[in-house]
C-alpha cells in the first residue's frame, strides 16, 4: 500500500512538470518557415538582380556604338567609317554645308560632296577637343550630322555697299565696299557643341587667342549669365575664306565634325 501510494506521488510529481516538448516543436515549426521565407527572399533578389542587369546590359546595347575596349586604331577606322558615312548623308542635300575636320585642321564649305571653299586652321584651341570621351558620348556628339541652330556674328549676312553721290545734282552713283574687319562668328549646334571662328589677316604673322578667347567669353558672360556649359571649340582661319564659308552657308546649316 505504501508503494503503491509512493508510485502514486511521483506520478504526479512527473505529471506536473512544465513539458518542453510543444514549445520545442513550436520553436522548430518557427524556425524553418523563417529559413522558407529567407531561401524565398533570396531567391527573389538574385532573381531581381539578374532581371536588372539583363535590362541595363540590354539598355546599355541598344545605346552602344561599339564597344569600349577597341585599340587606337580600330577606333580611329570607326571614326573614319562615321565621318564617310556623314559626307555622304549632307552630299544629298540640296543646301551647302560645313566641315571641320580636327584631323587634318581643315574647314570646308560642301556642296553635293564637292568642297567649295578650304581653309586651313592656324590654330585650334582646345588642342585636344573632346578627344577623351567615350565611343557613346562620341556617337551621339559626332556620329551624326549637327544643324546650327543659333549664332552670332559681327558681320553682315549679305554683303552691303555704301553708296555715295558726287554731286547733288548727279545722279551717277558709284559703289564703295565697305572695308571688312577681322571676322567673328559663333554658333550652336543641335548636338550641343559650340563652335567660334575667328578670321585672320593672311599678311599678319601674330594671332591673339588669348585675347580673343577672353572677349568671348567676357561677352558671352554678360549676355547670357544663366547660360549652361557647352564645350567650346576655337579655331582661326583666313578671314576672306571665313566670311566667304559663312555667308555661302543657309541659316541652319548642317555641319559634321571629325576629331
Amino acid at each position: 500500500m505504501l508503494k503503491f501510494l509512493f508510485t502514486d506521488m511521483k506520478l504526479k510529481q512527473i505529471s506536473n512538470r512544465p513539458s518542453f516538448k510543444i514549445p520545442v516543436i513550436i520553436g522548430s515549426i518557427l524556425i524553418g518557415i523563417a529559413v522558407i521565407l529567407s531561401v524565398l527572399s533570396l531567391t527573389l533578389s538574385f532573381s531581381n538582380a539578374k532581371n536588372s542587369a539583363l535590362t541595363l546590359k540590354s539598355f546599355q546595347n541598344k545605346d552602344r556604338i561599339i564597344p569600349t575596349r577597341y585599340s587606337s586604331e580600330m577606333l580611329g577606322l570607326w571614326k573614319e567609317k562615321l565621318w564617310l558615312q556623314n559626307q555622304l548623308l549632307v552630299s544629298k542635300e540640296d543646301s551647302m554645308n560645313l566641315s571641320i575636320d580636327l584631323q587634318d585642321s581643315l574647314v570646308q564649305l560642301r556642296f553635293k560632296g564637292l568642297t567649295l571653299v578650304k581653309s586651313k586652321m592656324s590654330l585650334i584651341l582646345p588642342r585636344n577637343f573632346l578627344q577623351n570621351i567615350d565611343v557613346n558620348t562620341y556617337g551621339k556628339l559626332f556620329g551624326s550630322p549637327s544643324i546650327i541652330v543659333s549664332g552670332y556674328s559681327n558681320i553682315a549676312k549679305k554683303p552691303y555697299h555704301r553708296v555715295n553721290i558726287a554731286n547733288a545734282g548727279d545722279t551717277t552713283a558709284f559703289l564703295k565696299k565697305v572695308k571688312p574687319r577681322m571676322f567673328s562668328w559663333s554658333f550652336t549646334t543641335d548636338h550641343k557643341i559650340r563652335v567660334v571662328i575667328h578670321g585672320y589677316d593672311s599678311l599678319e604673322t601674330n594671332l591673339h587667342p588669348r585675347r580673343d578667347m577672353l572677349k568671348f567669353r567676357f561677352k558671352n558672360l554678360i549676355t547670357k549669365p544663366s547660360d549652361s556649359f557647352t564645350p567650346t571649340l576655337f579655331i582661326w582661319i583666313n578671314n576672306k575664306e571665313a566670311i566667304d564659308i559663312y555667308r555661302a552657308l543657309p541659316e541652319k546649316a548642317k555641319v559634321i565634325f571629325i576629331n
